[in-house]
């Protein structure tokens, strides 16, 4: 992949960001369906919103890289796609919000250690 932008909806990213997305949604959207949210309409609902919310966290912290407190930005924009996944996953599932919570925290775990395994 390169970085060559794509255009995605109206926004432009690259084919590195539009992988990594893609690649945390292959990661996470497993785990959701492990966690008992196996309706395919669930899955899917789950990985568009993956999706658009690993993009918008890549692209805030590349306009932060080089501002410094980078780790910072990191670990608040992580928590922020955490609310936004919970807030946006309880449209379409039924059930405890404190089961939905857990596993939406699941996902992001997983594809966070991934990331470690993967890249560092």
């Amino acid at each position: 992949m390169d970085a060559l932008p794509v255009l995605v909806g109206p926004c432009l990213v690259t084919r590195i960001e539009l992988g990594f997305a893609l690649l945390t949604a292959a990661i996470e959207t497993p785990v959701f369906w492990l966690c008992g949210y196996r309706r395919a309409f669930q899955c899917l609902c789950f990985a568009g919103v993956n999706l658009v919310t690993n993009l918008l966290l890549n692209e805030g912290l590349a306009s932060q890289a080089g501002l410094g407190h980078y780790e910072q930005a990191v670990a608040i924009g992580e928590a922020l796609v955490l609310a936004a996944e919970f807030a946006l996953s309880r449209c379409f599932t039924q059930g405890s919000a404190g089961r939905l919570f857990l596993t939406v925290a699941a996902t992001n775990l997983a594809s966070f250690l991934a990331g470690i395994v993967l890249f560092w």
